[in-house]
């Protein structure tokens, strides 16, 4: 068996994005994500300043770029934007906002904490439309130090290379959950694909063997593999997305999956896939969803020999 995924694809075959960015797209995208800024922002801050744990910083460090990064893959779907590169463009620029918002709210929770909300409110824009006076404030910061972890405090450049990796990590994070792979779309009926990621399950056999037989349409090798005993916790699974509105676009994804277990012992499942997105008729995809009654095991004889193939006893 080839358990490698690295196998080429005959691109006639699979599905791929139209590229299209529909008039509102942009818009959208910019305003779900810079909205998601400004509100996870603002927990961040309030985290950073009454919580400031190694663990607590990070996890913020993480979530808060992934959750920007959500909101533009959220937005982008509501939008029809079936562009990639330019969602991951979009999630770029808002990664950049969102480490500006970050340091709007930072300095609001350190600032002026006494005053009333319209005062703070009259703050928080203030910091918004006075980008020097950010820049002014940390440079003061850089030199006096923010925190200290067991005696040692971080300034000047070493502070500067601190706050340069977190935006980066703001932004790259926005930037790899932008876009999600397993969408695809139907340019007829313009809409997104109905997925059902497990419809049969299989054993595991020769990847590049499958990919093949599948790409030149020998779909029988399916029905094959689905009617046989599989091992649950090293096993192929069968998915398809198809088109709520129409029986013409319809894409089949085979995936290989393996279940281990987390550190508390409780089982997780991995899935890696080996076929992605492959264009297939709908009765394809349909046929998938019937259940075919499984073919027992080969029964063995003590000494090994199949039972099938063995002599039989004499009467």
């Amino acid at each position: 068996m080839n358990d490698t995924h690295e196998l080429t694809e005959l691109p006639d075959r699979y599905y791929r994005p139209s590229g299209a960015v529909p008039v509102m797209g942009t818009l959208t995208m910019l305003f779900g994500g810079m909205a998601a800024s400004v509100i996870l922002g603002f927990f961040a801050a309030l985290i950073n300043r009454y919580f400031p744990y190694v663990i607590a910083l990070l996890a913020v460090t993480l979530g808060y770029g992934a959750g920007v990064g959500a909101a533009v893959r959220f937005s982008a779907k509501i939008a029809h934007v079936r562009h990639p590169g330019f969602t991951r463009f979009v999630a770029f620029v808002v990664g950049l906002f969102a480490v500006y918002t970050a340091w709007v709210w930072y300095l609001w929770v350190h600032t002026q904490p006494g005053l009333n909300v319209l005062q703070q409110v009259g703050i928080v824009l203030g910091w918004f439309t006075q980008p020097g006076a950010i820049v002014n404030v940390m440079q003061f910061i850089a030199g006096q130090g923010a925190w200290s972890v067991f005696g040692w405090t971080p300034k000047g450049g070493v502070l500067y290379a601190i706050w340069t990796f977190e935006a980066l990590m703001y932004i790259s994070f926005a930037v790899a959950i932008a876009v999600n792979p397993a969408l695809t779309y139907c340019e007829a009926c313009r809409c997104w694909t109905k997925r059902n990621e497990k419809l049969a399950h299989m054993p595991l056999t020769d990847f590049a063997a499958l990919k093949t037989d599948l790409e030149a349409e020998r779909y029988e090798v399916l029905d094959e593999l689905r009617s046989q005993p599989c091992d649950m916790n090293n096993r192929l699974d069968i998915g398809a997305a198809t088109c709520p509105y129409c029986t013409t676009t319809s894409f089949l994804t085979v995936s290989h999956v393996t279940v281990g277990n987390d550190g508390n012992g409780n089982p997780t499942e991995n899935s890696e896939p080996v076929v992605q997105h492959l264009i297939v008729p709908r009765e394809i995809a349909d046929r998938m969803a019937v259940p075919v009654t499984p073919q027992p095991a080969a029964a063995t004889t003590e000494s090994g020999e199949d039972a099938s193939e063995a002599e039989p006893a004499p009467a």
